[in-house]
């Protein structure tokens, strides 16, 4: 109690040194404070860039020419519906078939139908899901399931006098590809369909485009031949920060999906991965060297405050020395004459630091993200300042009591 009233006493006696010192502290801080607000912001971008951009990635052949009409391993599939990284996968799978008509009063005919196995609505050029009337009860995640059920065109109907919730059997036909991409068809088996669903025409709706007669899920055909296989494969990226893209690259290596290579073999096996992330490597690497920079004056930063504190308290050491030796006369002892002085830089620092906090309330900058950047900085600043303080006060007692025993001895 004693050192603190001799403290509040000393700042009150030399009011003008001590409100000069606590604004000089205050604007340190202030300082410190757009310096780790800067340094914060530029880290909180690059974690949040794969929030901003949205990077795709496709399975090509091995040069790159293909990204549709390819054999996709089945295995390459499986790994891409695990993978973390992979969102929004999208997968097609080209098939045919042949309508067998074998209802009671209508002479029996085939006709051929074109097919598209998919996931998702938007796995398939031109589909929309406004275009699109489902039966009642159905909604469009039974694309996800792997049960016999399909989507037909309005012309599909029409052309061969069928009805919404009719059933259709179809002799399924799947494509075997040569190296150069001709197509031989295969026969798979015979399945029944229930229509739960018709895709209206195009020309009504404005957004026509050439869309398959029937849409069928592709769990369904995945599950139905292990010999079939997707023709396309697309996803965004899941990204936690800027970082998981390296790793993301190395999990599809594994996998394994190659980069594309433009004298590579021209065929149509899906082995490759082209990524989209041209924009978003430009800005994390852009970013990444405003942060080395921002960290590589923090040291110089600290040194600075150190030194800031190491100066400040040595000049005032040199006007209260008559003070430190009165009180050693009096029997104090030099870790108490260093406690005293100690604590009215302590008290003058933070009184500082409160005067940092007053400006930015003052103008409307105290919300969560800024409270802890200015708690950061004033925690770097009385760190570095009350540890070059407590060295210039150490250094100064000791010359201090350096200088009395040899004025004693003289004496």
């Amino acid at each position: 109690m004693y050192l603190l009233t001799m403290c509040i006493r000393s700042i009150c006696r030399n009011r003008i040194r001590s409100i000069l010192l606590v604004g000089v502290c205050g604007a340190a801080i202030l300082l410190l404070h757009i310096y780790q607000g800067n340094l914060s912001d530029n880290l909180q971008q690059l974690k949040d860039l794969p929030k901003i951009f949205s990077i795709t990635a496709q399975v090509t052949n091995r040069n790159g020419s293909r990204d549709t009409g390819l054999e996709i391993d089945p295995q390459i599939v499986e790994k891409l519906k695990v993978s973390d990284y992979v969102k929004d996968l999208k997968l097609t799978m080209q098939l045919a078939g042949v309508l067998k008509e074998e209802r009671k009063g209508v002479e029996a005919k085939e006709a051929e139908v074109s097919m598209r196995a998919i996931n998702r609505g938007d796995a398939l050029p031109g589909f929309s899901w406004k275009n699109v009337e489902l039966t009642e009860g159905i909604n469009s995640s039974f694309l996800e399931g792997n049960g016999a059920e399909c989507l037909v065109t309005e012309r599909f109907l029409k052309r061969n006098n069928l009805t919404e919730g009719e059933r259709i059997r179809l002799l399924i036909r799947y494509p075997k590809l040569d190296d150069l991409g001709k197509v031989e068809w295969i026969d798979g088996g015979q399945e029944q369909f229930q229509i739960v669903g018709v895709i209206k025409d195009g020309e009504e709706t404005g957004e026509w485009q050439e869309l398959p007669d029937v849409v069928v899920p592709f769990g369904w055909a995945e599950s139905t031949r292990d010999a079939w296989k997707a023709d396309s494969a697309s996803f965004i990226l899941n990204l936690e920060d800027a970082e998981d893209i390296n790793r993301f690259k190395e999990e599809m290596k594994e996998i394994p999906l190659h980069e594309i290579q433009p004298v590579g073999e021209n065929n149509v096996e899906g082995n490759a991965l082209v990524v989209r992330d041209e924009s978003f490597l430009d800005s994390a690497a852009r970013l990444k060297r405003q942060v080395r920079m921002l960290q590589w004056f923090r040291p110089v930063i600290a040194a600075v405050t150190l030194l800031a504190g190491y100066v400040a308290a040595w000049l005032l050491a040199q006007s209260q020395q008559k003070e430190y030796w009165l009180m050693r006369l009096e029997g104090v002892k030099a870790g108490n004459c260093f406690l005293r002085f100690f604590l009215e830089h302590f008290f003058l620092a933070l009184a500082g630091l409160g005067l940092a906090g007053i400006v930015l309330a003052g103008v409307g900058t105290q919300h969560q993200e800024t409270t802890e950047v200015f708690w950061k900085s004033g925690g770097l600043f009385l760190l570095c300042y009350l540890s070059g303080t407590a060295a210039a006060l150490l250094l100064s007692g000791r010359r201090s009591v350096m200088a009395s025993a040899c004025d004693w001895r003289t004496g």
